[in-house]
């Protein structure tokens, strides 16, 4: 049995789900592995968001979910006659079912590593698989982690850097003092771990 987590005005089966979004969405192994770990340990935070047309219920939202439910069902048979929270979109014909469908899967920000280290600050051990990406490795500054782990406080404000002699980052450039400053000053928060 999958945890609950989330209240919604419906319920559906997995099997009664008609995906929706075709190659709209692409997810790796991986990815689909992670969801399924989630849901057996976390259990399902989010409703699937269902159009019901034409006697079919078209699934807008959802579909990793349903993947990897899908999957946990070979080990979990019972997981096909559980009922799932979903809610339902409302939308005239397909051509609002879509509009619904890239409304809801749009993305109008952007995490960023230290918005995730901000807010993630009172849980340290947690980690969700999709977000690990701006926990762990650098990404963005170009500079490899091949900074000195000395790091002296010599006054309040004051950080000393040592930098490895020939250290480079990931474009074969040398890092220099005007290198590490032009980095940390891409950040509108420093925390020293």
């Amino acid at each position: 049995m999958i945890k609950l987590n989330c209240v919604a005005q419906g319920t559906i089966r997995i099997g009664d789900c008609t995906p929706f979004q075709g190659n709209l969405k692409k997810r790796t192994e991986t990815e689909i592995n992670e969801l399924m770990r989630s849901i057996k340990t976390e259990g399902m935070m989010m409703p699937f968001a269902v159009w019901q047309h034409d006697g079919k219920n078209y699934l807008l939202d959802g579909h990793g979910r349903l993947e990897a439910l899908k999957r946990l069902s070979f080990s979990e048979p019972d997981i096909n006659r559980e009922d799932f929270p979903c809610i339902f979109i409302e939308a005239a014909c397909e051509n609002d079912a879509r509009k619904a469908l890239l409304q809801i899967t749009s993305s109008y920000g952007t995490i960023t590593r230290m918005g995730v280290k901000q807010f993630t600050v009172s849980i340290p051990d947690y980690r969700a698989p999709s977000i690990n990406r701006f926990v762990v490795g650098v990404k963005k500054t170009g500079i490899k982690p091949v900074i000195d782990r000395q790091v002296n406080i010599k006054a309040e404000n004051t950080i000393r850097i040592r930098v490895k002699d020939g250290a480079i980052d990931n474009a074969g450039c040398p890092i220099t003092k005007e290198r590490v400053l032009e980095i940390l000053g891409q950040f509108d928060f420093l925390e020293i771990l």
